[in-house]
């Protein structure tokens, strides 16, 4: 059960080197012409599995908002041996609070019949930091896929890997730019034309820096939803609903809403934004195809409020790190340090390890706690 839940808000897994430059293209083959691997996101993040040097599989997220090659836990980088070969110093995009983090070689990855060779992988505590309910072993990141066409189809749950290239001008077919490590795409907000990351690792939706609050049309007062975290910081959501149409690849989400953040200099768009898609990378001609399969409105609302909890779960414990200010968790009387023992009635480390614990706190509907605090066992119930 090595995972961290983030029930306040968001939950942002970019993650990219200092440098910030594209990881050189690994040697790629491919079985046959086209790969097809299932993919799962019912925990707002896609997760595929792969083989590391030979082993597994094992489980990974695939974001689209991590530069370079990926990230590997550490447990694994010990399981299996593999060298160091330098250091690189690692930030989540926001320049704030980076850390030096080690490299290690990897000789091979395959995602199905496609196997990657010459690999440089991040070191990291992924697995305790990541709530995806059963446990990842780490992040395939952008630069993974340089050498093919390669879509992330969330309305298929699949991946698909080949060669080939997209036409310019099709439609839904628009230019990125990833000098960066990350595809940065054009998209609307009414007057205003803005960059932002295409991020399968952000759990949200539309993210601003909070200096858009000033400069859009809103429709609302932005309201605190919470914090939400990142793999260097954490950090405060503000949530507004927006009079203009969010526009992207010849879509429109109206009504739109957006999070807005202090940290964040590049607009960023996660899960809510990408779920509808089918999106195809061609990072040879830096072109992205945004395919819908269904039909009818696309919207982007603002969230209900969520109960406004950090946890920590570990190998037999949920334990509460922080509490939102003015939230339900704690107006229940939450606090920092203690630990979950049930929740209505079932047991938290089996809900936090299911994945369902985010849920069914942040359902707005009756909570029951069973909770350690010191030597003490108490029972308390959330406010309606």
């Amino acid at each position: 059960m090595l995972l961290t839940a983030m029930l306040a808000c968001l939950f942002l897994l970019f993650e990219l080197s200092s440098a910030q430059q594209p990881a050189p293209a690994p040697r790629t083959s491919l079985a046959q012409e086209v790969v097809r691997v299932p993919m799962s996101h019912e925990t707002r993040m896609p997760v595929i599995e792969a083989k590391v040097n030979g082993q597994g599989p094992y489980r990974f997220i695939l974001d689209t908002g991590a530069g370079a090659h990926g990230r590997l836990d550490r447990d694994l980088v010990a399981e299996l041996k593999l060298e160091p070969v330098g250091e690189a110093q690692a930030s989540d995009g926001t320049g704030v609070n980076t850390r030096s983090a080690r490299l290690v070689g990897v000789d091979c990855v395959e995602v199905g019949g496609a196997r990657f060779e010459g690999l440089t992988f991040l070191e990291g505590d992924y697995a305790t930091r990541i709530p995806v309910g059963e446990p990842v072993v780490g992040i395939l990141g952008y630069g993974l896929f340089a050498g093919l066409l390669w879509t992330v189809d969330y309305p298929g749950n699949a991946v698909e890997l080949r060669r080939g290239e997209l036409a310019a001008g099709a439609e839904h077919v628009l230019a990125y730019d990833d000098a960066r490590g990350i595809a940065t795409v054009p998209i609307r907000l009414g007057e205003h034309e803005l960059r932002a990351h295409v991020d399968s690792g952000n759990m949200g939706g539309f993210m601003l820096p909070s200096e858009w609050m000033g400069k859009l049309r809103l429709a609302g007062p932005p309201v605190i939803r919470g914090s939400a975290r990142t793999t260097n910081n954490e950090f405060q959501i503000r949530s507004a609903a927006l009079e203009d149409a969010l526009q992207f690849a010849g879509h429109s989400f109206q009504p739109a809403a957006a999070d807005f953040a202090e940290l964040f200099r590049v607009a960023n768009l996660g899960y809510e934004v990408l779920k509808p898609f089918a999106l195809t990378f061609d990072p040879k001609n830096r072109l992205l195809r945004v395919q819908r399969a269904g039909e009818g409105p696309l919207e982007l609302r603002v969230p209900p409020p969520r109960f406004g909890l950090m946890l920590a779960p570990g190998e037999d414990s949920v334990r509460v790190d922080s509490v939102v200010a003015g939230s339900r968790a704690e107006k229940t009387g939450l606090k920092a340090g203690d630990v979950l023992l049930q929740v209505n009635g079932r047991d938290a480390g089996e809900l936090a390890e299911s994945g369902e614990l985010g849920a069914l706190l942040g359902s707005g509907g009756p909570v029951t706690l069973k909770l350690r605090r010191g030597e003490q066992e108490l029972e308390l119930v959330a406010p309606q």
